[in-house]
């Protein structure tokens, strides 16, 4: 009376392998600029012609280059770097008012 259906292994479906080519192609896609490396960050700061030092480091955050800082920070700069008379990143950004702690 009724006819059996043949099943369809569900790999064989044209679902399935739309899952499969959306999935590659969600992992093989580079990682997004949010998760930038250290190097990144050095040679963004690099390319703005400001060398990577403690004392760039310092005069930009004396500056007010709240967005180079942040490079600098974000590029693994050691934050408790002190200046010649022995103040640190934090001590000037204090005594500054117009920069953001």
């Amino acid at each position: 009376m009724f006819e059996k259906e043949k099943a369809i292994p569900i790999i064989k479906t044209p679902l399935f392998i739309s899952l499969v080519l959306i999935l590659c192609i969600i992992f093989s896609t580079p990682q997004s600029s949010h998760s930038k490396s250290r190097e990144g960050y050095r040679k963004d700061i690099e390319l703005k012609g400001i060398s990577y030092s403690r004392e760039s480091f310092l005069n930009e955050l004396i500056a007010g280059n709240i967005d180079i800082v942040k490079k600098f920070i974000k590029a693994g700069i050691d934050v408790n770097s002190k200046n010649k008379d022995g103040e640190s990143a934090l001590m000037i950004a204090l005594a500054k008012p117009s920069v953001p702690i």
